[in-house]
């Protein structure tokens, strides 16, 4: 019944909280998309920059990401479908491609089959640090990646081509690299499991997150934490695993959330974690999220920069008619 709607935009005083609020009707022909930071995984690139080259209609900041050193993001990334970055299941907001607007703290993993052997990959680009991790690198990571101690398959137009050990490995351009950590799988189980010839299928499966069975994903980003779940305020639980500036800071925030209908409610301004739960379910969401804040917000709608981002960006969630 939304279809049609208009996309609005404006400033608004929610449950003691300014806000500049955008909502979006729920609507399936408008495409959402996730941009990333100069088209790669790791970097970041000025808000401007990225609506110029995008032109959206609706435009908000996406992932935490270590904006002063590496410039790495944190949490998972999907975009058309395919996986930018795997890791966690943090706060995330979900479009898919049927059209349903979900917020969730879905996995993100690759079920592979070799066609003698099913094992699950639950790293995307991510994850060389857990020497019990098996994971997948996509171009997305980059033309080649160092991998540690553990053993490497690389998989080309679906077709295992090579195997080997740590080093620097090139990734295939219509491929990708799988890699098994030093501790995650033995040797001889690998052996069994995986072999140059093998020809490799590799379904993304979407966990903890029931709705979003059987979907593909047209844009996913996560940051967390989660604010409001089933039409109640959830940020108190939910910010325990994040650090204190998150948790108890009245700071700069953007948050997007679901109402009942589909519709998606985008804000950003200054409050806590917990207010800004309150206003996110005052203004109808069953369902919200915090994104990546303080510098990072940003907000753009209908041909105008409502929240300029105070610093480059890595993530950005668009929405475009």
């Amino acid at each position: 019944k939304a279809s049609g709607a208009a996309i609005t935009a404006g400033r608004q005083s929610v449950a003691g909280v300014q806000l500049q609020v955008v909502t979006v009707p729920n609507d399936p022909n408008l495409k959402f998309n996730v941009v990333k930071g100069n088209d790669r995984l790791v970097g970041a690139e000025p808000f401007g920059s990225i609506l110029k080259r995008t032109q959206p209609t609706v435009a908000v900041n996406g992932n935490f990401f270590d904006a002063y050193r590496s410039l790495v993001p944190f949490g998972n990334i999907v975009s058309k479908g395919q996986v930018i970055q795997g890791i966690g299941n943090d706060g995330a907001f979900v479009r898919t491609a049927s059209g349903k607007n979900i917020v969730g703290q879905p996995t993100v993993t690759h079920s592979i089959n070799t066609g003698h052997s099913d094992f699950s990959a639950w790293y995307t680009n991510a994850g060389l640090n857990d020497k019990t991790g098996i994971g997948v690198f996509n171009p997305f990571y980059g033309n080649s990646v160092k991998l540690p101690q553990g053993t490497h398959a690389v998989v080309t137009n679906g077709v295992v081509t090579a195997m080997g050990g740590a080093g620097n490995v090139a990734i295939p351009r219509n491929g990708y690299v799988i890699f098994f950590a030093a501790n995650a799988v033995s040797k001889a189980d690998i052996n069994r499991m995986i072999k140059v010839g093998d020809k490799v299928t590799d379904t993304i499966v979407l966990g903890g997150e029931p709705r979003l069975a059987g979907e593909q994903i047209d844009a996913l980003v996560a940051a967390g934490p989660i604010l409001v779940k089933d039409g109640k305020n959830v940020a108190a639980t939910a910010s325990a695993n994040y650090e204190a500036k998150i948790r108890n800071q009245n700071a700069g925030r953007s948050a997007i959330g679901v109402k009942a209908d589909g519709t998606v409610v985008i804000v950003t301004g200054k409050a806590t974690v917990v207010k800004l739960a309150n206003a996110m379910i005052q203004l109808g969401c069953v369902e919200a999220t915090n994104l990546d804040g303080g510098a990072s917000s940003a907000l753009y709608a209908n041909g105008r920069v409502i929240t300029p981002a105070g610093r480059n960006l890595n993530t950005v969630l668009t929405i475009t008619k």
